[in-house]
């Protein structure tokens, strides 16, 4: 997964975000792991 992917997620993802508070912490989580894997994948 590239930056200008993850960027695009974020941005898809945002509004959602700022609307529901039940998936705040399921998408916060997710942004964790997906820039995690990204890191890897940089150094890797």
């Amino acid at each position: 997964m590239t930056r200008c992917d993850f960027l695009v997620l974020l941005v898809t993802v945002w509004p959602s975000y700022a609307s529901s508070r039940p998936l705040a912490k399921l998408l916060l989580s997710a942004r964790f792991l997906i820039s995690h894997k990204a890191e890897k994948a940089s150094t890797a």
